[in-house]
């Protein structure tokens, strides 16, 4: 898949928020669980998560692709 740089530097960013807002979220749901319990920390911390990993893996493959392009290891690029 191509993208642009734009696209990369704002997936990047969606990541790094995702995987915030998790963390934060496991961490006061499991503090607050006699105060003010949030609803299914664990679940929507590990959903939020999956979302970032699955993120990563798409920019990885992006960066290796571009790499390439870059060295010249190949010519095409693939869609």
């Amino acid at each position: 898949m191509k993208m642009s740089s734009k696209t990369y530097d704002i997936l990047k960013i969606v990541r790094f928020v995702l995987m915030l807002v998790a963390t934060l979220y496991l961490t006061i749901g499991e503090i607050w669980t006699g105060i003010y319990p949030l609803p299914y920390p664990e679940q929507i911390a590990g959903t939020l998560m999956a979302i970032a990993t699955a993120l990563d893996g798409t920019l990885y493959d992006s960066s290796k692709k571009y790499a390439k392009r870059i060295n010249g290891e190949y010519n095409q690029v693939e869609e």
